[in-house]
């Protein structure tokens, strides 16, 4: 990936600064984990196209977070806690924000064991990343 778009996207260190997370999650791995997934490209394109379809950006990867905090249940990432949601939909924020795509209001999330709702974003702010798609030859 180009450095200069690495740089632009939202850190883990962005994240520690945020005032709305819990210190026991701002030192545990698995919740950097769980940012990281939320934070890839192809997390990141899926977020962005489900917003634009007006449905709960979480909902594009909360299976990915699922799966992960299941698989590992020695991670101390406990997803019946509502302030680890609400962090987790945190995440998911500041990894928009450099994209231009801010919570509007919240949906109702179906396709979740542990999240019963989650924000919808839209792009109504300066972005500083933007995602291009394209059709090329393969």
């Amino acid at each position: 990936m180009d450095t200069t778009i690495q740089s632009l996207k939202t850190t883990f260190n962005q994240v520690l600064d945020a005032n709305r997370i819990k210190n026991e999650l701002k030192d545990n791995p698995s919740f950097k984990a769980i940012f990281n997934i939320l934070n890839t490209d192809e997390s990141l394109i899926s977020a962005i196209d489900i917003s634009e379809v007006n449905r709960p950006a979480l909902s594009a990867n909360v299976s990915k977070i699922e799966d992960y905090v299941l698989n590992n249940p020695s991670c101390g990432i406990n997803l019946t806690d509502d302030a680890t949601k609400q962090a987790i939909g945190t995440l998911q924020k500041i990894v928009l924000e450099p994209f231009g795509y801010t919570p509007v209001k919240s949906k109702r999330l179906t396709n979740s064991k542990f999240f019963s709702s989650a924000a919808c974003y839209e792009l109504n702010s300066p972005a500083r990343l933007k995602i291009i798609k394209t059709i090329s030859i393969a």
